[in-house]
């Protein structure tokens, strides 16, 4: 008989860098409250990329310290290029600062799904396992949220603002 956590798994899509998730949020939340406890349907919902404060598992506190690393070392390349000062990247691939900001925010996106494959080895059938689920499946609401069209429109609007604060 499966236990809540290898039936809640193995009902979920399977999710690709390369492909939309398949599954909506409201889905996914409604298959993790129904197969899981209330306590970890808590956890669950209170976790995300964007915030991992808190994190309930110590693989995913190891991702959050590699996410506050990568978006540090981001931080320190802008600051750096700002300053007019060469940066020397150790998480990133060398040619992130020739990439227009689609291009980057892509890499990043594919650093964090790596890092999470990679910490994903030897948790099947687990908390940690559905968490990083919630966690690709962010990635790939991001990444296919983006709109080509809307993203130039602002990029136009900041250098036109940039322009006229100049004038």
């Amino acid at each position: 008989m499966l236990s809540g956590y290898e039936y809640l798994i193995t009902s979920l899509p399977a999710l690709y860098f390369d492909n939309p998730p398949g599954i909506s949020l409201d889905e996914l939340d409604e298959r993790v409250r129904t197969n899981t406890s209330k306590n970890a349907f808590e956890e669950f919902g209170a976790m995300s990329l964007w915030n991992l404060e808190n994190t309930p598992t110590q693989t995913i506190q190891t991702f959050s310290d590699f996410s506050n690393n990568l978006f540090g070392e981001i931080s320190r390349f802008r600051k750096a290029k700002r300053d007019g000062k060469l940066f020397t990247f150790s998480l990133l691939p060398i040619n992130f600062s020739e990439q227009n900001p689609l291009e980057a925010e892509i890499e990043i996106m594919k650093r964090l799904w790596k890092e999470i494959e990679d910490l994903s080895f030897g948790h099947h059938f687990d908390f940690t396992e559905v968490l990083f689920y919630k966690l690709k499946f962010q990635i790939l609401s991001r990444k296919y949220s983006f709109d080509g069209e809307k993203g130039k429109a602002i990029v136009q609007k900041v250098i036109f603002s940039l322009n006229t604060e100049e004038e």
